[in-house]
């Protein structure tokens, strides 16, 4: 069965154009090389030793992503990259190749690197419905979207450019109990997602495309000094729906 995987590329992006230009997605954990890691307990032993002063549930859960990245994406699973530097964008590709450790990278967050076959334009988010974004918007920044329908979604997604809806894929057969490494580990499954500025940016584009034709975007574009750029539509709509929030019900001003 393919799995959909999100990688993220740094908090700002930062890995975002070198994995694009490599074909890589990368982690930046500053651990040596597991190749030769055998379990998860192997994984979280070289954590250990090299975030010494992190809580043990910090390092639980960042051994849960490594382990992922490391030995659970397999070659033909779709891997989800959300854009930093073309907001409201996610780029998709297929891994290549199993995980491989890079000691020549001169940028060391850029080591722990599995190939991707990375399209060459990413997908708008407008067109991906809100329950399947609201999975993608998890904050790991290594997981795997699985509820809704979540996979074959986005293989459609890979394929077409287009989200059909979870109604419109069949459910895919149960997972397996994790027992052996080839199996996703539930800590990286479906991640709850926290409502960022980001997420809920992503909320109202998505509303704003489907409930409003161009023309009305357009005229809508005029409360923003950015002439109706969808950029500016949606945060204008987001000071507009702070300021409710902050005025409450009831108020006149």
């Amino acid at each position: 069965m393919i799995n959909a995987w999100v990688v993220r590329a740094g908090r700002d992006g930062q890995q975002e154009q070198a994995n694009l230009e490599a074909g890589t997605a990368t982690v930046g954990w500053a651990v040596g090389d597991l190749a030769g890691a055998s379990s998860r307990d192997d994984v979280r032993s070289a954590l250990d030793a090299a975030y010494p002063d992190d809580s043990p549930g910090r390092r639980a859960n960042h051994t849960g992503q490594m382990w992922a990245f490391r030995s659970q994406i397999k070659p033909g699973d779709v891997v989800l990259m959300p854009s930093k530097l073309r907001p409201g964008y996610i780029y998709l590709g297929k891994c290549a190749g199993p995980y491989e450790y890079v000691p020549e990278e001169q940028d060391p967050q850029r080591r722990h690197q599995i190939p991707v076959q990375w399209h060459d334009e990413p997908v708008s988010k407008a067109v991906i419905k809100d329950d399947l974004l609201y999975s993608l918007n998890a904050i790991m920044t290594v997981f795997n979207p699985t509820r809704n329908n979540a996979g074959q979604r986005v293989q459609a997604l890979y394929d077409t450019g287009a989200d059909p809806g979870s109604a419109n894929v069949s459910a895919p057969p149960p997972k397996p109990t994790p027992t052996d490494p080839a199996t996703p580990a539930t800590e990286v499954s479906d991640p709850d997602p926290t409502p960022t500025l980001e997420a809920i940016r992503d909320r109202i584009r998505t509303h704003l495309v489907e409930n409003f034709g161009d023309h009305k975007l357009t005229r809508l574009g005029r409360v923003s000094q950015r002439s109706g750029s969808m950029g500016g539509i949606v945060d204008s709509c987001l000071v507009l729906l702070c300021s409710m929030t902050l005025r409450g019900p009831g108020s006149s001003r």
